[in-house]
């Protein structure tokens, strides 16, 4: 998956998202961040910590490093993945320090429906006893 995103990355125009043209590039990309962030959550769920804090650092050191073509919830969702895959691994103290980064990300989403759809998920699932 992570070599998936790198190559979604590597195909963005340089047009911005808006653009008609560039959008399915953009879309192609957001698709592909899913699909690494499901790996964490998957991981999470086996109780797999070491893989799923594995993915989830990937995850956000890929969208750290192209951070002009992410969005906003982006971050939000990275700082939520590290949260619970420290949560799985039995690291509350880190967990803790990543839930206050996510909802701080979270908070700074600029779409109202975006903002609401990350706390949903933020606020749902199996948190392993830290939240």
């Amino acid at each position: 998956e992570s070599y998936e995103v790198v190559d979604a990355i590597e195909a963005l125009p340089d047009l911005p998202p808006s653009d008609p043209d560039g959008a399915p590039a953009y879309a192609a990309l957001v698709d592909e961040l899913g699909d690494l962030l499901f790996q964490v959550v998957f991981h999470a769920v086996l109780g797999e910590g070491q893989a799923a804090l594995k993915h989830a650092h990937l995850c956000f050191q890929l969208l750290e490093d192209n951070k002009d073509d992410m969005n906003d919830f982006d971050s939000a969702f990275a700082y939520e993945a590290i949260a619970r895959a420290y949560a799985v691994s039995g690291e509350k103290k880190e967990s803790l320090k990543f839930i206050e980064k996510a909802k701080s990300a979270g908070d700074a989403i600029d779409n109202k429906d975006d903002r609401e759809i990350f706390f949903a998920e933020f606020n749902g699932g199996e948190w392993n006893g830290v939240r």
